[in-house]
């Protein structure tokens, strides 16, 4: 909080945040602090888990009696998405980026230039649904056949809704090796690895291997760590870094405000390195040491509240307003004139998604950002041109 400006905060309504803005509340007075939360409509086809985090974060902010500043999230986002990915530098398909620079803009209106964010809660104390996948893998790998069994009860699970989907990933996962759990884990998808591999158009010979290394030296690294540990390496040593940190920095950075990330300072880190496995997840509690240290000062339904990640319905937006979007983007013509998917493959994806035989929706959308993206570089004048209409 160190700064001769002004500063504020990030408040979803969640564990992480609300422990931030509950620690700043007591370093400094609480009326100084505004903080800000996105505001995303409630999905109704029940198919995304987005919504909630306003009400929450309503009820923090009275309890901590700090001002909030709701910012609305709507569909209307998809228009600014070229404007995002061009900005972002690379065809990050993620909608919380766009949010990030929403909500930085309007703190720079409300004239702070720094805000701190809970980013880090989730991948230094467990707070992902794949934490709670590894755990049940673990656990049920000690008993005999228990794996294989429960995994064919529930992989049948339609993915129709937010609770058939998550039984059905996990049926997936737990049919699977420990370290092809850890990888596919990792994936926003059910999607087979074998149909995700499938999608790059390869000549013969060719192999996606080497891009892997770096995440097979790590699996290796961690081999004698838990299950769950080994994935918050994977999370602190990829996820973390590559999407949250990049879209963070650049989005803040695109109207002039600084997002601090006080759960990711280095001592915290190597805390949370030490802390043992039974006090970050059990079966029915992720963040327990977390949860436990803020009891005095966070809502009971804070405390409890079930992981609901930061972002927007994306799937009911690529099924509704961004259909058309979707349909151009990923059209055999389109694909096949671009190069870079196999257009059968891609083909299949979608067929998949509009018959809601898989939750692909990540996938799908990240083949569309990359479009999008090549046209915008295709569209743009070589540094050679510029440089030579400087020259003249």
């Amino acid at each position: 909080m160190v700064a001769d400006v002004p500063v504020g905060a990030c408040l979803s309504g969640g564990v992480d945040s609300s422990a931030v803005v509950a620690s700043m509340c007591r370093a400094t007075d609480p009326a100084r602090i505004v903080t800000f939360c996105a505001s995303v409509p409630k999905d109704r086809t029940h198919a995304d888990n987005f919504g909630d985090d306003i009400v929450h974060a309503r009820e923090m902010a009275r309890r901590l009696e700090v001002p909030l500043v709701e910012v609305p999230t709507t569909a209307e986002l998809i228009d600014q998405l070229p404007r995002m990915l061009w900005e972002l530098d690379e065809p990050t398909g993620d909608f919380a980026a766009l949010q990030t620079r929403m909500i930085a803009a309007e703190a720079k209106r409300h004239g702070i230039k720094v805000l701190l964010t809970g980013t880090g809660g989730d991948d230094l104390f467990t707070g992902y649904g794949r934490h709670v996948a590894a755990f049940i893998w673990a656990a049920l790998d000690q008993i005999p056949y228990a794996r294989g069994l429960t995994s064919r009860l529930i992989r049948g699970f339609p993915s129709r809704s937010v609770l058939g989907r998550r039984l059905g990933r996990l049926g997936q996962l737990l049919a699977l090796s420990e370290d092809e759990m850890l990888t596919e884990a990792m994936s926003f998808s059910n999607w087979p690895a074998g149909e995700r591999t499938s999608l790059v158009a390869m000549a013969p010979g060719q192999s996606l291997e080497s891009h892997g290394a770096p995440f097979g030296r790590l699996l290796g690294d961690t081999r004698e760590l838990h299950p769950v540990e080994r994935l918050l390496q994977l999370d602190l040593h990829g996820f973390v870094p590559d999407l949250n940190l990049n879209y963070t920095d650049k989005m803040g950075m695109q109207e002039g405000v600084e997002l601090r990330v006080p759960l990711l300072d280095y001592r915290l880190v190597a805390f949370a390195m030490q802390v043992p496995i039974s006090q970050k997840i059990t079966f029915w509690q992720t963040k327990r040491i977390l949860r436990k240290a803020l009891a005095g000062r966070l809502n009971r339904a804070v405390l409890h509240r079930a992981k609901q990640g930061f972002g927007v319905p994306l799937r009911a937006w690529m099924a509704g307003p961004a259909r058309g979007l979707i349909v151009e983007m990923t059209s055999p013509r389109v694909v096949t004139a671009r190069g870079l998917f196999d257009p059968a493959a891609v083909a299949r994806l979608r067929n998949a998604f509009d018959q809601n035989r898989g939750d692909v929706a990540f996938i799908l959308f990240t083949l569309v950002c990359i479009e999008i993206w090549c046209r915008q570089l295709s569209c743009q004048p070589s540094l050679a041109s510029t440089d030579a209409r400087i020259a003249a």
